[in-house]
């Protein structure tokens, strides 16, 4: 998968985290997906390179996505995702005044 590619699947939080894994990795050795509200990532490469894997997995899971500022694994509505509590807060309430 190509980097704008896996921009294309994750909110503007996560581009930074997509350009370190991708700065530092080809391409071809990248499977990415979404998956309980973090980058989850499958690596072929060395033992090193699949740590640095798992540190950006790590990374995303305090990460908001929305908006890349510090953030957590939040319950929305059965869908976790990875949000600061500003954008929690936002989204919510929003979703709330539509109801």
């Amino acid at each position: 998968m190509d980097k704008e590619h896996a921009k294309q699947i994750f909110g503007k939080g996560f581009h930074p985290l997509i350009d370190k894994l991708y700065d530092r990795l080809k391409p071809e050795q990248i499977q990415m997906k979404s998956k309980y509200g973090r980058i989850d990532l499958y690596i072929d490469g060395t033992e090193e390179e699949q740590e640095f894997g798992f540190q950006i997995e790590r990374e995303s899971e305090k990460t908001c996505e929305l908006c890349g500022q510090p953030g957590e694994l939040k319950n929305e509505n059965g869908w976790i995702t990875a949000l600061c509590n500003k954008c929690y807060d936002t989204r919510n309430n929003k979703t709330n005044r539509e109801s």
